[in-house]
């Protein structure tokens, strides 16, 4: 076990900046991971398996993990374990331009996704789960959803820099105690303790795109990490 730091290599060196309490937790918590992928070479890692309802097309290129959307849902990957009540998601990867529509402006064209406390993939009845997006379904905001029984509840949004086509971004969600948060690039860009789905379920990456405006991402760095212990002392973040 050890610091988030040094679990955690898509920010070597850094810390998460925000003066919030989640923020300052992980800073000092000590994390057990469970997997970490790069280097992607014969498609999916071992233990994720794509969406059986909304699959999507993944593959393997220069080393990085592609996906492409089309239908109208999100194509994602899941990984195959529930998770632990405390746990985060994390994973460097951009946002790519696609047959020569453009990544910008009104049209939703493409955007990274996690899912955590997912009761299965879209296939499962009823499914639930917590999303949390950048860029694509709130126009270059970064926010949370809730996808419940009742329908889907977006309880929290912010809005980082504008993203940049070809652009990697670190991109981490999950919960601690009570909080769902989720980051863009080292950033705090939004939490949530308004939270309606179920604790410690299976986790997935992902996009959204439609017969229109079909989404590509490029993914470089996966990794899952149990929050084993986050003191509740407030540190300086920097």
């Amino acid at each position: 076990m050890s610091r988030l730091d040094e679990q955690l290599m898509l920010w070597p060196g850094k810390k998460l900046m925000g003066s919030d309490v989640v923020a300052r937790r992980l800073h000092t918590a000590k994390m057990r991971t469970i997997v970490r992928h790069s280097n992607f070479k014969d498609g999916l890692p071992p233990g994720w398996a794509a969406d059986s309802a909304v699959p999507g097309k993944w593959w393997t290129e220069d080393g990085a993990l592609w996906g492409r959307a089309e239908a109208n849902e999100p194509a994602a990957i899941w990984y195959k374990d529930k998770l632990p009540e405390n746990h985060l998601i994390a994973f460097r990867g951009a946002i790519m331009p696609i047959d020569k529509l453009p990544i910008s402006g009104a049209d939703r064209i493409g955007e990274l996704n996690l899912f955590w406390n997912a009761t299965g993939d879209s296939a499962n009845a009823p499914f639930l789960s917590t999303v949390g997006s950048f860029y694509g379904w709130y126009a270059g905001f970064a926010g949370i959803e809730y996808l419940g029984a009742a329908g889907t509840e977006c309880v929290a949004l912010s809005q980082p820099a504008q993203p940049s086509p070809q652009t990697n971004y670190n991109v981490m969600g999950g919960r601690l105690d009570e909080t769902d948060f989720f980051f863009v690039s080292d950033a705090v860009a939004t939490q949530s303790t308004s939270h309606s789905t179920i604790s410690g379920g299976r986790a997935a990456i992902g996009t959204f795109g439609s017969p229109e405006t079909p989404a590509l991402i490029r993914i470089e760095e996966i990794a899952i990490l149990e929050i084993i212990e986050a003191s509740v002392e407030l540190v300086k973040s920097t």
